[in-house]
């Protein structure tokens, strides 16, 4: 199911809602973002009660066409903008969390490096201690090798 959802039908109401209903549906039919169309929607209803609309007077609905025409665009880019805003404190919330999280993997992989050198250091000291006491013959060890991994064949008679 792509694409933008249905914007919401209006149902019947008394009349002082209606055109609040219409109001939202014409943000939504601006943007592509519902999100968006409720924030602006907001905006623009709280620029009504300021502007101190009463819902009783019978040119309500006029009103509320003049003002919506007059602040779309304010309402739009104030919606935009706070997303915005939004999106960018949240994201460098995120970087601030995994920068502490990689902090903590980068300490991790440089005790792992250090203890890992360090057991192979010890192990290769006690290689070549063990080696100066046996004091074997360097050439002679791959052949002794080869000759206990594969079985001598006889020879056909």
């Amino acid at each position: 199911m792509a694409g933008k959802p249905k914007a919401p039908t209006q149902p019947a109401a008394d009349p002082p809602t209606q055109p609040h209903i219409a109001i939202f549906s014409r943000f939504y039919d601006s943007t592509t973002s519902r999100l968006e169309a409720l924030i602006a929607y907001g905006i623009f209803t709280e620029a009504q009660q300021k502007g101190g609309f009463d819902a009783n007077d019978d040119n309500y609905s006029k009103n509320i066409d003049r003002l919506f025409d007059s602040t779309k665009s304010f309402c739009l880019d104030g919606a935009r903008k706070g997303l915005l805003q939004h999106a960018h404190a949240a994201i460098e919330e995120k970087k601030a969390e995994m920068a502490n999280a990689h902090k903590g993997f980068r300490w991790h992989g440089i005790w792992e490096a250090f203890f890992g050198a360090l057991a192979w250091s010890v192990f290769l000291i006690l290689v070549g201690v063990l080696i100066s006491y046996v004091k074997p013959d360097l050439l002679e060890i791959p052949r002794q090798v080869i000759e206990w991994l594969l079985p001598q064949r006889q020879p056909h008679q």
